[in-house]
């Protein structure tokens, strides 16, 4: 086949939106790269998590599916199939989707994983158990069975304890690490209706509802919880991550300020702040922020100015800081 340079820039810009949580701009650059080489089955496998990650299962679906009809039938393809398979409910196809992965990759932990987190799902916990000791014989991502066997604890302890939230807080944690969000937002929905005034149980079910894209009432989760500690860092910094995803970028970058005023020397926090500048083009503050960053990490903070000088338009470009010129 004859090398697209010009797609490959696509698929690039669209794995940096990835990484930025731009999911509908991401998903733009894979539809253009899949649009100049309707071949590419890189393209229509990362088209397939842009949409996944925005709730777009069923389109997710068939990219994932048009993505192995052009032969990049991977293992780990598959198992992202079924991820979406699961999410949409139809767990026959799921598991058909995780038992396929494991029979092309029988080393593959997260298919296991996987496998066991639907049987568990389902109530099977037996043989749950069984795939997961086959997730956890696999050398270096033997915590994935950790995980599973903390969910089996932590709702056993909830159990015990119904009318208390910190074990519900826990087992919803082990869920939501185990990436069952329905299960862990249905959790944290019964902590917050046992205390409506625990901040930490809107701030989990904000961030487990933002994660299945459902972008709206996580907003009203998180900002409940601020409502009732505005101090709360993880919420806030869950809340920059929402609006963002939803295309708020305005809003998000008003709740990145105040994120940095909680903690100015968090990093991640800071980078965040960095971009969202530099996204709505305010490249003279976001320099800015990259010099003040450089009390945090030297190196990161000029690595990130170049980048955003480099990148910004020619006639909107400042003249270079002195600072980015050591």
């Amino acid at each position: 086949m004859i090398e697209q340079p010009e797609a490959q820039l696509y698929i690039n810009r669209g794995r940096e939106l990835v990484h930025l949580r731009q999911w509908n701009a991401a998903e733009n650059a894979f539809r253009s790269a899949a649009a100049i080489d309707p071949t590419s089955g890189e393209s229509y496998q990362l088209l397939g998590v842009a949409l996944s990650s925005q709730g777009r299962l069923q389109d997710a679906v068939s990219a994932y599916q048009r993505a192995i009809a052009l032969g990049l039938n991977t293992a780990s393809l598959h198992v992202n199939l079924g991820n979406a398979f699961r999410r949409l409910n139809q767990l026959d196809q799921a598991k058909a989707e995780y038992a396929t992965a494991i029979t092309m990759d029988p080393e593959l932990a997260g298919a296991h994983v996987q496998l066991a987190r639907l049987l568990y799902e389902q109530g099977h916990r037996e043989a749950a158990a069984h795939a997961l000791s086959a997730a956890a014989s696999l050398g270096p991502l033997k915590s994935r069975g950790q995980i599973l066997l903390d969910i089996f604890q932590s709702e056993e302890d909830a159990l015990a304890h119904p009318n208390e939230v910190a074990p519900l807080l826990r087992f919803g944690r082990a869920l939501f690490k185990n990436a069952n969000y329905w299960m862990a937002a249905d959790v944290f929905r019964r902590a917050t209706n046992l205390d409506q005034e625990s901040a930490d149980a809107w701030a989990e079910l904000g961030k487990t509802l933002a994660r299945e894209a459902n972008y709206a009432d996580a907003e009203a989760a998180l900002r409940t919880a601020l409502r009732l500690q505005p101090s709360h860092f993880d919420a806030r910094d869950t809340l920059v991550d929402c609006l963002t995803s939803s295309s708020q970028e305005v809003a998000a970058l008003a709740e990145c300020r105040d994120l940095v005023k909680l903690n100015p020397h968090h990093m991640t926090s800071r980078t965040k702040l960095i971009s969202l500048l530099a996204l709505q083009g305010d490249i003279t503050e976001a320099l800015d922020e990259c010099q003040r960053f450089r009390d945090v990490s030297p190196a990161s903070a000029h690595l990130f100015g170049l980048m955003i000088w480099a990148g910004a338009p020619h006639a909107s470009r400042p003249a270079r800081p002195e600072w980015l010129e050591r």
